[in-house]
C-alpha cells in the first residue's frame, strides 16, 4: 500500500505548469476539429504533434523486458488538443501497469490532468492500483476549478502467474479475447469517475490471462463512433472483429485492423471523439 503525501512545492509546480501549458497551447495554430476517421488515418505532420503526446509512454520497454507479452498502442485524436491519455510502467521484474483514460475536456485542462496522472503513475513502484486511483482522484479534485472529470481503467499484470488486477473508474469495459476466440468484457466498476469528489476508495478486481489471450483497453471513441445512419460501432462489433482476427491468427495486427474497421464503419462521418487503444497479448 502507498499513500502519497505531496509537498507544497509540488502544488507550486502545478500552478506554474498551468501557466506554461496555457502559453504553449495559445501559441499553437488553430486546428480543424472536424476530422473524419478517413482523414485521421494520415499520420500528422511534425507541426501538428500534440505536446500532450510527449507524456504518452511507449510500450517498447515492457516488450523488451518481458518477452512473453506484447503490448501495442494506437492513438487518433480529433484535434491537436486531444483528451485521451494512456500510460504504462514497469513496476518490477514480475509486474507492469497499463493505464487508459478519457478526460472530459481538452486543451490546457486536459494537458494538466494528463501531467498530474503521469506524475503519480511514475512516482511509486507499488502494485496497488486501487490506491493509485485514490491518490490520482484526490489530486485531481484539488486542482479542478473547472469541475472536469476523468474516466479511467488500469491493469497490473503479473508475469509469473498470469494474474491480472484491474480497476475501472467509469470507463469503457476492458475486453479479453481468449485464445479460442471467446470474448469477455470486464464489466465491474470500481467506483466513480476521477476528479468528482475526494476520498473515494476504489475497489480492485482480479482475473487471469492464459497463453494466447488478448486484453484490450480502449476509450469510448471506439465503441461510440457513429456512422451516417447514427449507429454506434458498439462493443459487439469490437468483440466480433478481434474474435475473428484471433481465429485467423492475426491478433498482432489488431490495432491496425481496428483503425481500418472503424473507418469503414463510419464512412464520411465526422470523427467526434478521440480514439485510443492499448492491447496486451500473452504470447504462446
Amino acid at each position: 500500500m502507498f499513500s502519497l503525501k505531496l509537498p507544497d512545492k509540488f502544488y507550486r509546480w502545478i500552478n506554474s505548469l498551468k501557466q506554461s501549458l496555457s502559453e504553449q497551447l495559445l501559441e499553437m495554430p488553430p486546428q480543424n476539429s472536424e476530422t473524419t476517421i478517413q482523414e485521421s488515418l494520415t499520420p500528422p505532420q511534425d507541426s501538428e504533434i500534440n505536446i500532450q503526446a510527449k507524456l504518452f509512454a511507449s510500450p517498447a520497454p515492457i516488450n523488451e523486458k518481458f518477452p512473453r507479452v506484447r503490448v501495442n498502442s494506437l492513438v487518433h485524436p480529433i484535434a491537436i488538443k486531444g483528451s485521451d491519455f494512456h500510460d504504462c510502467k514497469i513496476i518490477d521484474d514480475d509486474h507492469f501497469l497499463l493505464f487508459v483514460s478519457d478526460i472530459a475536456s481538452c486543451g490546457t485542462i486536459a494537458a494538466l490532468f494528463m501531467t498530474l496522472m503521469h506524475t503519480l503513475i511514475k512516482s511509486d513502484a507499488d502494485t496497488d492500483i486501487a490506491t493509485l486511483f485514490a491518490d490520482i482522484n484526490n489530486l485531481l479534485c484539488e486542482n479542478n476549478d473547472s469541475e472536469m472529470f476523468v474516466t479511467a481503467a488500469a491493469v497490473c499484470h503479473e508475469i509469473s502467474s498470469g494474474k491480472l488486477i484491474y480497476v475501472n473508474a467509469g470507463h469503457a469495459a476492458p475486453l479479453i479475447v481468449h485464445a479460442n476466440g471467446e470474448t469477455e468484457f470486464l464489466k465491474e466498476r470500481s467506483e466513480a469517475t476521477l476528479g468528482v469528489r475526494k476520498n473515494i476508495s476504489y475497489r480492485a478486481f482480479e482475473t487471469k490471462l492464459q497463453a494466447g489471450d488478448l486484453l484490450i483497453l480502449y476509450t469510448d471513441g471506439v465503441t461510440d463512433a457513429l456512422n451516417e445512419r447514427e449507429e454506434c460501432y458498439s462493443e459487439q462489433r469490437l468483440a466480433q472483429l478481434i474474435s475473428r482476427l484471433m481465429r485467423k491468427g492475426k491478433s498482432e495486427y489488431f490495432t491496425v485492423e481496428l483503425r481500418r474497421d472503424v473507418a469503414r464503419f463510419v464512412g464520411n462521418r465526422v470523427q467526434s471523439d478521440d480514439i485510443t487503444v492499448v492491447t496486451l497479448k500473452i504470447l504462446d
